[in-house]
Protein backbone atom coordinates (compact mmCIF):
# COMPACT_ATOMS: atom_id res chain seq x y z
CA UNK A 1 0.00 0.00 0.00
CA UNK A 2 1.48 3.61 -0.56
CA UNK A 3 1.92 5.78 2.33
CA UNK A 4 -0.92 8.05 1.48
CA UNK A 5 -3.51 4.89 1.97
CA UNK A 6 -1.38 3.61 4.86
CA UNK A 7 -1.70 6.63 7.04
CA UNK A 8 -5.22 6.97 7.06
CA UNK A 9 -5.71 3.38 7.68
CA UNK A 10 -3.48 3.42 10.59
CA UNK A 11 -5.43 6.20 11.97
CA UNK A 12 -8.74 5.08 11.32
CA UNK A 13 -7.99 1.67 12.84
CA UNK A 14 -6.67 3.48 15.97
CA UNK A 15 -9.55 5.45 16.58
CA UNK A 16 -11.42 2.28 16.25
CA UNK A 17 -9.42 0.48 18.68
CA UNK A 18 -9.43 3.43 21.05
CA UNK A 19 -12.95 3.82 21.14
CA UNK A 20 -13.66 0.93 23.37
CA UNK A 21 -10.65 -0.27 25.28
CA UNK A 22 -9.72 -0.80 29.17
CA UNK A 23 -7.20 -2.01 31.17
CA UNK A 24 -7.17 -5.76 30.85
CA UNK A 25 -8.47 -8.33 32.91
CA UNK A 26 -6.45 -11.25 34.04
CA UNK A 27 -9.75 -13.42 33.39
CA UNK A 28 -12.05 -13.47 30.63
CA UNK A 29 -15.63 -12.22 31.21
CA UNK A 30 -18.74 -13.16 29.53
CA UNK A 31 -21.19 -10.31 28.45
CA UNK A 32 -23.91 -11.20 30.18
CA UNK A 33 -27.06 -9.17 30.12
CA UNK A 34 -26.58 -8.01 33.69
CA UNK A 35 -22.43 -6.93 33.08
CA UNK A 36 -21.40 -3.84 34.41
CA UNK A 37 -20.29 -1.12 32.00
CA UNK A 38 -16.66 -1.34 33.42
CA UNK A 39 -17.28 -5.06 32.83
CA UNK A 40 -18.04 -4.81 29.06
CA UNK A 41 -14.92 -2.30 28.54
CA UNK A 42 -12.60 -4.51 30.27
CA UNK A 43 -13.66 -7.52 28.26
CA UNK A 44 -14.16 -5.89 25.15
CA UNK A 45 -10.54 -4.47 25.58
CA UNK A 46 -9.48 -7.71 26.05
CA UNK A 47 -10.73 -9.11 23.06
CA UNK A 48 -9.43 -6.44 20.99
CA UNK A 49 -6.04 -6.73 22.24
CA UNK A 50 -6.22 -10.47 21.60
CA UNK A 51 -7.15 -9.36 18.08
CA UNK A 52 -10.31 -11.55 18.62
CA UNK A 53 -12.24 -9.26 16.35
CA UNK A 54 -15.01 -11.50 15.63
CA UNK A 55 -15.37 -11.68 19.59
CA UNK A 56 -15.28 -7.86 19.90
CA UNK A 57 -17.81 -7.43 17.54
CA UNK A 58 -20.12 -8.76 20.21
CA UNK A 59 -19.70 -6.03 22.92
CA UNK A 60 -21.01 -3.07 20.41
CA UNK A 61 -24.58 -2.47 20.19
CA UNK A 62 -26.16 -4.19 17.11
CA UNK A 63 -27.78 -0.90 15.95
CA UNK A 64 -24.29 0.49 16.27
CA UNK A 65 -22.62 -2.40 14.07
CA UNK A 66 -25.51 -2.13 11.38
CA UNK A 67 -24.81 1.83 11.65
CA UNK A 68 -21.28 1.02 10.72
CA UNK A 69 -22.06 -0.83 7.78
CA UNK A 70 -24.26 1.43 6.28
CA UNK A 71 -21.67 4.22 6.67
CA UNK A 72 -19.70 2.35 4.71
CA UNK A 73 -21.95 0.85 1.97
CA UNK A 74 -21.03 3.59 -0.49
CA UNK A 75 -17.21 3.12 -0.61
CA UNK A 76 -18.07 -0.83 -1.01
CA UNK A 77 -20.39 0.12 -4.34
CA UNK A 78 -18.12 2.30 -6.31
CA UNK A 79 -16.82 2.04 -9.21
CA UNK A 80 -13.51 1.52 -7.95
CA UNK A 81 -14.75 -1.58 -5.22
CA UNK A 82 -12.58 -4.23 -5.93
CA UNK A 83 -9.61 -2.04 -4.84
CA UNK A 84 -11.23 -1.15 -1.63
CA UNK A 85 -12.95 -4.29 -0.33
CA UNK A 86 -9.41 -5.44 -0.95
CA UNK A 87 -7.49 -3.17 1.04
CA UNK A 88 -10.10 -2.90 4.05
CA UNK A 89 -11.12 -6.99 3.80
CA UNK A 90 -8.05 -8.43 2.04
CA UNK A 91 -7.26 -9.86 -1.24
CA UNK A 92 -9.94 -12.91 -0.72
CA UNK A 93 -12.93 -10.71 -0.23
CA UNK A 94 -14.92 -10.04 -2.97
CA UNK A 95 -18.48 -7.46 -2.95
CA UNK A 96 -20.68 -10.39 -3.12
CA UNK A 97 -19.11 -12.09 0.10
CA UNK A 98 -19.15 -9.02 1.84
CA UNK A 99 -22.89 -8.65 1.01
CA UNK A 100 -23.28 -12.42 2.64
CA UNK A 101 -21.48 -10.72 6.00
CA UNK A 102 -24.19 -10.11 9.10
CA UNK A 103 -22.81 -7.09 10.46
CA UNK A 104 -20.41 -8.51 13.14
CA UNK A 105 -18.66 -10.35 10.53
CA UNK A 106 -18.40 -6.91 8.56
CA UNK A 107 -16.98 -5.41 11.66
CA UNK A 108 -14.72 -7.69 12.64
CA UNK A 109 -13.66 -8.52 9.22
CA UNK A 110 -12.65 -5.05 8.42
CA UNK A 111 -10.91 -4.57 11.92
CA UNK A 112 -8.94 -7.31 11.32
CA UNK A 113 -7.79 -6.40 8.08
CA UNK A 114 -6.82 -2.57 9.12
CA UNK A 115 -5.20 -3.82 12.31
CA UNK A 116 -3.07 -5.94 10.82
CA UNK A 117 -2.13 -4.41 8.05
CA UNK A 118 -0.92 -0.58 10.16
CA UNK A 119 0.78 -3.03 12.75
CA UNK A 120 -1.80 -1.76 15.18
CA UNK A 121 -1.54 -2.57 19.07
CA UNK A 122 -3.56 -1.87 22.08
CA UNK A 123 -1.06 -1.13 24.58
CA UNK A 124 -3.08 0.21 27.56
CA UNK A 125 -6.17 1.88 28.71
CA UNK A 126 -7.87 3.09 31.99
CA UNK A 127 -11.04 4.08 33.02
CA UNK A 128 -11.27 7.64 35.00
CA UNK A 129 -15.16 7.58 35.60
CA UNK A 130 -18.92 7.65 34.27
CA UNK A 131 -21.80 10.11 34.05
CA UNK A 132 -25.14 8.16 33.50
CA UNK A 133 -27.68 9.53 30.91
CA UNK A 134 -30.49 8.21 31.99
CA UNK A 135 -31.27 4.31 32.67
CA UNK A 136 -30.18 3.73 29.09
CA UNK A 137 -27.10 5.37 28.90
CA UNK A 138 -23.63 5.54 30.20
CA UNK A 139 -20.60 7.67 29.33
CA UNK A 140 -17.37 6.17 30.30
CA UNK A 141 -14.12 8.91 30.73
CA UNK A 142 -10.82 6.54 29.82
CA UNK A 143 -7.06 7.09 29.09
CA UNK A 144 -6.48 5.08 26.07
CA UNK A 145 -3.22 4.14 24.45
CA UNK A 146 -2.65 2.39 21.27
CA UNK A 147 0.53 2.12 18.45
CA UNK A 148 0.96 1.48 15.00
CA UNK A 149 3.33 1.87 12.44
CA UNK A 150 5.54 3.31 13.96
CA UNK A 151 2.97 5.73 15.77
CA UNK A 152 2.29 6.27 19.27
CA UNK A 153 -1.01 7.83 20.84
CA UNK A 154 -2.71 8.45 23.73
CA UNK A 155 -5.87 10.19 24.49
CA UNK A 156 -8.66 10.83 26.67
CA UNK A 157 -11.72 9.92 25.12
CA UNK A 158 -15.66 9.56 26.21
CA UNK A 159 -16.66 5.87 25.54
CA UNK A 160 -20.70 5.70 25.04
CA UNK A 161 -22.39 2.75 25.84
CA UNK A 162 -25.86 1.58 25.57
CA UNK A 163 -28.54 -0.49 27.21
CA UNK A 164 -29.58 -3.26 24.49
CA UNK A 165 -31.68 -6.37 25.55
CA UNK A 166 -27.83 -8.37 25.38
CA UNK A 167 -27.15 -5.85 28.43
CA UNK A 168 -24.95 -2.75 28.14
CA UNK A 169 -22.71 -2.26 24.53
CA UNK A 170 -20.49 -0.01 23.28
CA UNK A 171 -22.13 2.57 20.81
CA UNK A 172 -20.30 4.12 18.06
CA UNK A 173 -18.28 7.32 18.66
CA UNK A 174 -18.62 10.86 17.00
CA UNK A 175 -14.61 10.24 15.79
CA UNK A 176 -15.92 6.63 13.89
CA UNK A 177 -18.39 8.10 12.25
CA UNK A 178 -16.56 11.10 11.24
CA UNK A 179 -13.66 8.74 10.25
CA UNK A 180 -16.19 6.64 7.94
CA UNK A 181 -17.23 9.67 6.14
CA UNK A 182 -13.62 10.17 5.18
CA UNK A 183 -13.05 7.25 4.45
CA UNK A 184 -15.88 7.59 1.72
CA UNK A 185 -14.02 10.40 0.30
CA UNK A 186 -11.19 7.92 -0.42
CA UNK A 187 -13.53 4.92 -1.79
CA UNK A 188 -13.97 6.45 -5.10
CA UNK A 189 -16.29 7.59 -7.28
CA UNK A 190 -20.63 5.95 -6.56
CA UNK A 191 -21.49 3.86 -9.45
CA UNK A 192 -23.79 5.37 -12.10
Amino acid sequence: MTRFVRRPLAVFALTVALCAANVAPLWAAELTPDASPEAVLQESFRRMQANEWGAAADAFDPAALKQFREMLAPILESEDSAGVVAMFFGDEATPASLKAMNDQAFFAGMMSTIMSASGGALESQEVLGGVSEGADRMHMVVRSKAAAMGLSITQMEVVTLNKTPQGWRLALSGKMEGMAQALKQLGGKPKP
